[in-house]
This record gives structure tokens, C-alpha cells and sequence, in this order.
């Protein structure tokens, strides 16, 4: 998934090379450029853009086709941003001449740039604006997570398991039904997904936002959303968090194995440390992170 967006990547910087020409690199001290923290609909209300060109498809999501570059010049100006839109919503800004260009976006869709990145990304809150909410009488995304915490239980776990078809399958449908029930959660489920390995704190971003998104549809959290919080925790090496997350999923799901090979693993006393690794090799000796241990 990672390896999508980064050839997207290049082929919007490869986009904008051609666009701008051999223009010099941007630094932040430019006036007309955009920082952290500052809004996009205040800036182009002051600065109105002049031109429109296609960038083509941005994530292979209906809301990131035909995204288009709003801009100030056809030519070679690197003084002002160039702005992403789709649907006519701008939601982030790209600046710079490659090799060193990068974008700064708008990621929890208050019109404020609060991300920097050397790749493009669809923020999560553009797929919620235009997906099709159900209350949790609608249980088809609430059966994907159940599969993947079946799948998590297993010896076998997510990846090199049969039973998570369905939920690459549901993926990739939701990439362009917008009206496939709660589509919005399947695609905050993928953005995790996504930057997991890329950016942590993205990740963590994503859960939050899932969490409350599915407590509020489905009126209470599903114990995998906490587990993939314990992970994304343990990422960014935050064993607070991790462990609060971890106390609560021991709490919702006793017997969940990824729960207890993770309390292992944030056992600080050395003792108790080996006194579980014992207890998950007795009783789970084939599971795919018990074998983890000792490693």
C-alpha cells in the first residue's frame, strides 16, 4: 500500500517539474509561502488563484481521482504554492521545485495546513465528508473486524491468512463506492494501514479518529482498534500509551493472545518478564507472536 502512494508521489513531482521548469528551490523564508498552521481558505481569499490543471489521480479512493492543482501562474514561479483539490475542496498545498519540493496539508479538515510531508496523501476527513453513514445496524464493516481479530487470534495471523480476504476485498470495493455503509471506517482502517511503517504518528492520528468514529456508529469499541493502538503506541516509543491501550484491551478481550503477548512485552520486571513468556510457550506455543519470543 506504502508503495503506491510513493509512485503517486513521483508522478505528481515529476508533474510539477515540468510545470515550474528549471526554476530554484523554495525555502520557507519566501514571502507568499505557506507554513504550519496557517489557512487555506484565509490565504487564497486574500491570494485568489488564477489557473487550473488536471494532476490526475492522487490514491486509487473515489475522492482522490481527478485532483486538481490550483495555481498562480502556468509557468515558472516557485514564490507561491500550488494547491490540491478535490470536488473543489483544496486540502493541502505543494511547494518547492523537486528534488526538494514537499507538501504541507490540511489533516482533520478545520481548513488549517498541520502535516508536512515529502508525499502526497488523502486525508481521511475528505472520504468522510462524502461516504454514506449507517448506525451500527449496519454490521458489514463491524464483520471485517471481527474477521481480523479472528485472524489476529490465530496461529497463523493477519497476513499469510485465508480469513482476511474479505477485508482486502471490502477494501478495495470501497475504493470507489462511495455508497458501500460506513465506508468511511474501512478507509481509516486502510490509512493505518498505510502508515503504520510511514509515519507512526499518522497512524496513531488514524486511530483516534477510528475510535471514535466506530464507538459513536456501532456504540462501543472493537478490541482490535485497541490493539492496533498498542502497536502504534509501541512505534513512536510511547509505553504510556501503549499501556494504557493495552489495559483496556486486556479488559474488553481476556482471552485475546495479542493482548496478553503484548502485556509480555511491556513487562518491565524481569521475573514477571519471564514468568509470562512461560505462560504464552505453554499455552500458545503456535502462535505466530508467541514465536516471537526469544528471537
Amino acid at each position: 500500500m506504502t508503495r503506491v502512494y510513493g509512485m503517486r508521489t513521483r508522478h505528481f513531482l515529476a508533474i510539477l517539474a515540468i510545470w515550474l521548469g528549471p526554476a530554484t528551490s523554495v525555502c520557507h523564508g519566501q514571502s507568499g509561502l505557506l507554513r504550519i498552521g496557517d489557512a487555506i481558505p484565509e490565504y487564497l481569499a486574500r491570494n485568489p488563484v488564477k489557473f487550473t490543471m488536471p494532476m490526475g489521480d492522487l490514491s486509487q479512493w473515489a475522492e482522490g481521482l481527478n485532483v486538481r492543482l490550483l495555481t498562480y501562474q502556468q509557468g515558472n514561479d516557485s514564490s507561491k504554492p500550488a494547491f490540491l483539490s478535490s470536488g473543489g475542496v483544496p486540502f493541502g498545498a505543494l511547494q518547492g521545485v523537486p528534488p526538494d519540493a514537499y507538501f504541507l496539508f490540511d489533516t482533520d479538515g478545520d481548513g488549517r495546513l498541520d502535516y508536512r510531508t515529502a508525499k502526497v496523501l488523502l486525508p481521511i476527513w475528505l472520504v468522510t465528508r462524502t461516504s454514506k453513514v449507517v448506525d451500527g445496524t449496519s454490521t458489514q464493516v463491524r464483520d471485517l473486524f471481527d474477521i481480523l481479530y479472528e485472524a489476529f487470534q490465530s496461529n497463523e495471523g493477519m497476513v499469510l491468512n485465508d480469513r482476511t480476504k474479505p477485508v482486502f476485498t471490502a477494501i478495495t470495493k470501497c475504493n470507489r463506492d462511495t455508497l458501500f455503509p460506513n465506508r468511511d471506517i474501512v478507509y481509516q482502517l486502510w490509512y493505518y494501514f498505510t502508515f503504520t511503517e510511514r509515519d507512526p504518528s499518522q497512524a496513531i492520528s488514524a486511530m483516534r479518529i477510528l475510535e471514535q468514529t466506530y464507538a459513536g456508529r456501532y456504540g462501543a469499541l472493537h478490541p482490535i482498534v485497541k490493539l492496533f493502538e498498542v502497536e502504534s503506541s509501541l512505534q513512536t516509543e510511547d509505553s504510556s500509551s501503549a499501556r494504557a491501550a493495552l489495559l483496556e484491551l486486556r479488559r474488553m478481550a481476556p482471552d485475546f493472545i495479542p493482548g496478553k503477548y503484548y502485556g509480555y512485552v511491556l513487562e518491565e520486571d524481569a521475573s514477571g518478564k519471564a514468568a509470562e513468556a512461560a505462560q504464552l510457550k505453554q499455552s500458545h506455543p503456535d502462535h505466530w507472536l508467541v514465536m516471537r519470543i526469544d528471537r
